[in-house]
């Protein structure tokens, strides 16, 4: 995946009788996603499936393009999603006020699905591709609500989108992502659970590759955001809302030094996942919470 001409993530091709793509990346990732798939042997008419985890941008933000290029293929999104994909303004927007212009432009522009093209999905739906392989995707909430996890069972692994957060193979680095507006905690912990009990082989992940300790990877981060969750609560309740994003920015970066091996992810991850994401994320929780009481 590309994203203003830096690597960013995966995406992942599956090459059965059926041929299907597990997220779009940016537009801007066309290019290199239409040459991976001519290199492994097939081009990109070929696609029956295109099926972004989600729409955030990084994942979802090229699906309209990609359709350019493959144009008998189909899309299969969340529920919540396929109102997003048929009219992006909504969605852009709201990633710009969160965001930033620079960071949406970064991405190349955000192009509508026809809605013949577009089909939402049941939780649980089976989809065979041919040669032994189906996909099983699931609802997979808590990152975002519109998330889905895609069950791969020719293997046993389960692409993840960001239900689960990012993995760093060369430091071992694992971190939740919990984006604002709409990251929910419940939900989060609840799509752990679930994918742990599907006891998967492996996790293919959309930041940045494949873990093959499923179930340990699983737990690191179930373990990570519920004891982040418990330190939040301890400083709304002893210093008040306005304390916790200070404190809880030095103490996920804290937890980064594996990463500070690979300087350029380090940077990144601190101030996109950390500084953008989690903490706001985390904090936007909390605020929710003290609003409803």
């Amino acid at each position: 995946m590309l994203y203003g001409g830096v690597e960013r993530g995966s995406v992942y091709f599956i090459n059965e009788d059926k041929k299907a793509l597990v997220d779009t990346g940016p537009t801007n990732s066309a290019g290199a996603i239409i040459e991976g798939i001519r290199q492994a042997g097939a081009r990109p008419e070929d696609l029956d499936y295109i099926i972004p985890t989600h729409i955030h941008l990084d994942h979802g933000g090229g699906v309209g393009n990609m359709l350019q290029y493959a144009p008998r293929a189909t899309v299969l999104a969340h529920q919540r999603a396929v109102k997003h994909l048929l009219e992006p303004t909504k969605l852009v927007g709201s990633i710009t006020q969160v965001q930033g212009e620079a960071v949406v432009a970064a991405g190349g522009p955000v192009l509508p699905v026809p809605a013949a093209k577009l089909h939402g999905i049941a939780d649980g739906e089976a989809l065979p591709l041919g040669g032994g392989q189906t996909l099983r995707l699931y609802e997979a909430p808590g990152h975002a609500p519109h998330e889905l996890a895609i069950y791969e069972e020719k293997a046993g692994g389960i692409f993840t989108g960001d239900a689960v957060g990012l993995y760093v193979a060369k430091a071992n680095f694992f971190s939740p992502e919990m984006p604002p507006p709409s990251f929910d905690l419940e939900d989060y912990l609840k799509t752990l659970e679930r994918l742990i009990k599907m006891q998967p082989s492996r996790i293919y992940y959309a930041h940045f590759g494949t873990n093959y300790q499923a179930r340990e990877a699983l737990e690191i981060v179930r373990e990570k955001i519920s004891r982040w969750a418990k330190t939040a609560e301890k400083i709304v309740s002893q210093e008040g809302i306005d304390a916790l994003p200070e404190k809880l920015f030095a103490m996920m970066v804290a937890e980064m030094e594996p990463l500070k091996a690979e300087p350029e992810k380090y940077e990144r991850i601190k101030e996109t996942s950390i500084r953008k994401n989690n903490v706001p994320g985390l904090t936007g929780y909390f605020r929710r919470k003290l609003a409803a009481v």
